[in-house]
Protein backbone atom coordinates (compact mmCIF):
# COMPACT_ATOMS: atom_id res chain seq x y z
CA UNK A 1 0.00 0.00 0.00
CA UNK A 2 2.87 2.31 0.77
CA UNK A 3 4.37 1.60 -2.66
CA UNK A 4 1.05 2.46 -4.31
CA UNK A 5 0.79 5.75 -2.43
CA UNK A 6 4.32 6.76 -3.49
CA UNK A 7 3.53 5.83 -7.10
CA UNK A 8 0.34 7.83 -6.93
CA UNK A 9 2.22 10.90 -5.60
CA UNK A 10 4.90 10.50 -8.28
CA UNK A 11 2.23 10.40 -10.99
CA UNK A 12 0.61 13.56 -9.56
CA UNK A 13 3.95 15.42 -9.45
CA UNK A 14 4.85 14.40 -13.01
CA UNK A 15 1.38 15.28 -14.27
CA UNK A 16 1.55 18.64 -12.49
CA UNK A 17 4.97 19.33 -14.02
CA UNK A 18 3.76 18.63 -17.54
CA UNK A 19 0.55 20.57 -17.10
CA UNK A 20 2.51 23.62 -15.90
CA UNK A 21 4.69 23.38 -18.97
CA UNK A 22 1.59 23.09 -21.12
CA UNK A 23 0.07 26.21 -19.53
CA UNK A 24 3.30 28.07 -20.12
CA UNK A 25 3.15 27.17 -23.80
CA UNK A 26 -0.54 28.15 -23.94
CA UNK A 27 0.29 31.54 -22.40
CA UNK A 28 2.89 32.11 -25.09
CA UNK A 29 0.31 31.28 -27.75
CA UNK A 30 -2.10 33.83 -26.26
CA UNK A 31 0.46 36.64 -26.58
CA UNK A 32 1.82 36.49 -30.12
CA UNK A 33 4.72 38.74 -31.03
CA UNK A 34 3.77 41.80 -33.05
CA UNK A 35 5.06 41.91 -36.60
CA UNK A 36 7.38 44.78 -37.51
CA UNK A 37 4.52 46.47 -39.37
CA UNK A 38 2.28 46.18 -36.28
CA UNK A 39 5.08 47.63 -34.12
CA UNK A 40 5.44 50.58 -36.51
CA UNK A 41 1.68 51.15 -36.48
CA UNK A 42 1.52 51.01 -32.67
CA UNK A 43 4.44 53.45 -32.36
CA UNK A 44 2.96 55.80 -34.96
CA UNK A 45 -0.43 55.82 -33.22
CA UNK A 46 1.23 56.60 -29.88
CA UNK A 47 3.27 59.36 -31.54
CA UNK A 48 0.20 61.00 -33.11
CA UNK A 49 -1.77 60.64 -29.87
CA UNK A 50 1.05 62.47 -28.06
CA UNK A 51 1.18 65.08 -30.83
CA UNK A 52 -2.61 65.56 -30.71
CA UNK A 53 -2.60 66.04 -26.93
CA UNK A 54 0.27 68.53 -27.23
CA UNK A 55 1.02 68.41 -23.51
CA UNK A 56 4.25 66.45 -23.10
CA UNK A 57 7.18 67.83 -25.11
CA UNK A 58 9.67 65.35 -23.63
CA UNK A 59 7.43 62.42 -24.49
CA UNK A 60 7.14 63.63 -28.08
CA UNK A 61 10.93 64.02 -28.28
CA UNK A 62 11.38 60.46 -27.00
CA UNK A 63 10.01 59.14 -30.29
CA UNK A 64 12.96 60.62 -32.21
CA UNK A 65 16.43 59.34 -32.94
CA UNK A 66 19.22 61.72 -31.90
CA UNK A 67 20.22 61.90 -35.57
CA UNK A 68 16.73 62.59 -36.95
CA UNK A 69 16.50 64.26 -40.36
CA UNK A 70 13.51 66.57 -40.61
CA UNK A 71 12.10 68.26 -43.68
CA UNK A 72 9.23 70.71 -44.05
CA UNK A 73 8.24 70.68 -47.71
CA UNK A 74 6.20 73.92 -47.73
CA UNK A 75 8.90 75.86 -45.89
CA UNK A 76 11.65 74.22 -47.95
CA UNK A 77 13.53 73.49 -44.73
CA UNK A 78 15.80 70.62 -43.80
CA UNK A 79 16.99 70.09 -40.25
CA UNK A 80 19.59 67.62 -39.00
CA UNK A 81 19.68 66.22 -35.48
CA UNK A 82 17.37 66.32 -32.48
CA UNK A 83 18.76 69.59 -31.09
CA UNK A 84 17.98 71.56 -34.28
CA UNK A 85 14.62 69.78 -34.46
CA UNK A 86 13.81 70.93 -30.90
CA UNK A 87 14.59 74.54 -31.86
CA UNK A 88 12.49 74.35 -35.01
CA UNK A 89 9.40 72.56 -33.64
CA UNK A 90 9.49 74.69 -30.48
CA UNK A 91 6.47 73.25 -28.68
CA UNK A 92 7.17 75.12 -25.44
CA UNK A 93 6.64 78.43 -27.27
CA UNK A 94 4.02 80.37 -25.25
CA UNK A 95 2.71 82.00 -28.47
CA UNK A 96 0.80 78.77 -29.18
CA UNK A 97 -2.31 77.90 -27.17
CA UNK A 98 -5.05 75.34 -27.65
CA UNK A 99 -8.65 76.49 -27.18
CA UNK A 100 -8.90 74.24 -24.12
CA UNK A 101 -6.57 71.96 -22.20
CA UNK A 102 -8.30 68.79 -23.40
CA UNK A 103 -8.61 69.84 -27.06
CA UNK A 104 -6.81 67.64 -29.57
CA UNK A 105 -4.37 69.79 -31.56
CA UNK A 106 -4.65 67.62 -34.64
CA UNK A 107 -6.89 64.92 -36.02
CA UNK A 108 -5.48 62.01 -38.00
CA UNK A 109 -7.99 60.96 -40.65
CA UNK A 110 -5.84 58.37 -42.43
CA UNK A 111 -2.81 56.38 -41.35
CA UNK A 112 -0.91 54.06 -43.69
CA UNK A 113 1.99 51.96 -42.45
CA UNK A 114 4.68 49.61 -43.70
CA UNK A 115 7.39 47.82 -41.77
CA UNK A 116 9.56 50.97 -41.77
CA UNK A 117 7.31 54.00 -42.31
CA UNK A 118 3.99 55.60 -41.45
CA UNK A 119 2.10 58.31 -43.30
CA UNK A 120 -0.65 60.30 -41.62
CA UNK A 121 -3.09 62.72 -43.22
CA UNK A 122 -5.40 64.96 -41.27
CA UNK A 123 -6.07 68.50 -40.13
CA UNK A 124 -5.31 70.91 -37.31
CA UNK A 125 -7.99 72.05 -34.90
CA UNK A 126 -8.37 75.79 -34.20
CA UNK A 127 -5.70 77.33 -31.98
CA UNK A 128 -4.36 80.66 -30.78
CA UNK A 129 -1.04 81.94 -32.05
CA UNK A 130 0.25 85.29 -30.78
CA UNK A 131 -3.19 85.77 -29.19
CA UNK A 132 -4.91 85.48 -32.58
CA UNK A 133 -7.46 82.72 -33.14
CA UNK A 134 -6.75 80.52 -36.15
CA UNK A 135 -9.95 78.67 -37.03
CA UNK A 136 -8.53 77.12 -40.21
CA UNK A 137 -11.86 76.69 -41.97
CA UNK A 138 -9.98 76.36 -45.25
CA UNK A 139 -6.59 74.89 -44.59
CA UNK A 140 -4.74 73.44 -41.70
CA UNK A 141 -4.42 70.15 -43.52
CA UNK A 142 -1.28 68.11 -43.07
CA UNK A 143 0.55 65.05 -44.26
CA UNK A 144 3.38 63.69 -42.12
CA UNK A 145 5.76 60.94 -43.23
CA UNK A 146 7.62 59.13 -40.43
CA UNK A 147 10.50 56.77 -41.20
CA UNK A 148 11.60 54.45 -38.39
CA UNK A 149 14.99 52.98 -37.54
CA UNK A 150 15.58 49.46 -36.18
CA UNK A 151 14.75 50.66 -32.65
CA UNK A 152 11.41 52.18 -33.74
CA UNK A 153 12.75 55.71 -33.33
CA UNK A 154 11.91 58.30 -35.98
CA UNK A 155 15.02 58.67 -38.13
CA UNK A 156 13.38 60.90 -40.75
CA UNK A 157 10.24 63.03 -40.83
CA UNK A 158 8.76 64.89 -43.77
CA UNK A 159 5.99 67.40 -42.98
CA UNK A 160 3.60 69.15 -45.27
CA UNK A 161 1.34 71.58 -43.37
CA UNK A 162 -0.96 74.33 -44.61
CA UNK A 163 0.24 76.98 -42.17
CA UNK A 164 -1.63 80.22 -41.47
CA UNK A 165 0.38 83.25 -42.70
CA UNK A 166 1.28 84.58 -39.21
CA UNK A 167 2.48 81.17 -38.16
CA UNK A 168 4.49 80.85 -41.38
CA UNK A 169 6.20 84.19 -40.70
CA UNK A 170 7.11 83.11 -37.17
CA UNK A 171 8.48 79.80 -38.48
CA UNK A 172 10.40 81.53 -41.28
CA UNK A 173 12.03 83.81 -38.69
CA UNK A 174 12.88 80.77 -36.59
CA UNK A 175 14.57 79.17 -39.60
CA UNK A 176 16.57 82.33 -40.27
CA UNK A 177 17.67 82.36 -36.61
CA UNK A 178 18.74 78.71 -36.77
CA UNK A 179 20.63 79.26 -40.03
CA UNK A 180 22.44 82.27 -38.53
CA UNK A 181 23.69 80.05 -35.71
CA UNK A 182 25.59 77.90 -38.23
Amino acid sequence: MRYNLASYLLVLVVFGFFSCGSKEKDNKKEKPQLTRKQQVEKTARLYFQTFAERKDWEKLLSFYSDTVNFEDVLLQTKIRGKEEFKEFYDWPNPSFKKLSEDQQHLVVEDLAVSDSAAVARGYLNPFYFNDKLWELKHGGNFTIWLYFDDNLKIRKQVDWFEYPSDVMEHIAQKIRDIENLD
